[in-house]
């Protein structure tokens, strides 16, 4: 998963929310706005879903970001789209 790859939430997230955060929804569809890796867990946070940054513990250690959600919770329906701008401005239906 990349930041812009579209996503479908495949669990109904169960856990404590001791900020209030906002969770993602199971069956709904996500584009993927950052990948966040420390050590050997990696999440994701969503364009859709913005949280405040608080403090919490990955792997041990207290850290201050905002929540994260796990990929293995989610389905790539889409890798992100890539443009190539140079190509873009040369076509001529759009000058």
């Amino acid at each position: 998963m990349k930041v812009g790859s579209l996503v479908k939430c495949t669990v109904e997230f169960r856990c404590t929310v001791p900020y209030n955060e906002i969770l993602p929804q199971v069956e709904m569809v996500y584009v993927v706005r950052a990948v966040d890796t420390h050590e050997n867990t990696t999440g994701i946070q969503l364009e859709e879903i913005i949280n405040d940054e608080n403090f919490y513990m990955i792997n041990g250690k207290l850290v201050k970001t905002e929540c994260c959600f796990d990929v293995a919770h989610f389905k790539e329906l889409q890798p992100p789209m890539e443009i190539d701008i140079e190509e873009l401005l040369t076509i001529d239906s759009l000058v």
